[in-house]
């Protein structure tokens, strides 16, 4: 099945490239996401690819990871680049697991089953994205490069459920 390919409207997001670093790890704050709380759906969000490239991930000099959402119908999904899929990240009634919306944010949380969580959240109306992780209890916020991005477009052609 395909979906609908459909433009995001400039009025909507401020900018479609938005500075999404986080900068001096010392100064950043965790983001304002309570722990795996209830994600829902969203009808008045138009539909849309949100790709974030956070450069030096983590400290890591030269490393980049992208983490792409897909706004599909007011649900949020995440990408298969691969298979030009769209997909669900947690199976319902999973635990340890959220991907939606809280309030104007899109938040993903995701505990391995060796107890390791890490966290996404992506205000809409700045298109900014805070990340963190949680080992042996203890959570801290991810530092990446200033100047890295996040960036909205439309859904790519093709598209598939998978």
């Amino acid at each position: 099945m395909n979906f609908r390919h459909a433009t995001l409207a400039v009025a909507t997001l401020p900018a479609l490239l938005v500075s999404c670093g986080n900068g001096d790890a010392s100064s950043a704050e965790p983001a304002a996401v309570e722990p795996l709380a209830e994600a829902t759906t969203r009808s008045d969000v138009p539909d849309a690819m949100i790709r974030c490239a956070m450069r030096d991930f983590d400290g890591a000099s030269g490393l980049t990871v992208t983490e792409t959402f897909l706004v599909i119908d007011g649900e949020v999904l995440r990408y298969a680049e691969s298979q030009n899929g769209a997909f669900a990240l947690c199976a319902p009634g999973q635990e340890d697991c959220r991907l939606g919306f809280v309030g104007n944010t899109i938040v993903m949380d995701w505990t391995s089953p060796s107890g390791t969580g890490t966290s996404y959240a992506v205000d809409l109306d700045t298109l900014e994205i805070t990340a963190q992780r949680t080992e042996d209890g203890v959570q801290r916020t991810v530092d990446f490069a200033d100047g890295s991005l996040c960036e909205s477009s439309s859904l790519p052609e093709g598209l598939q459920r998978l």
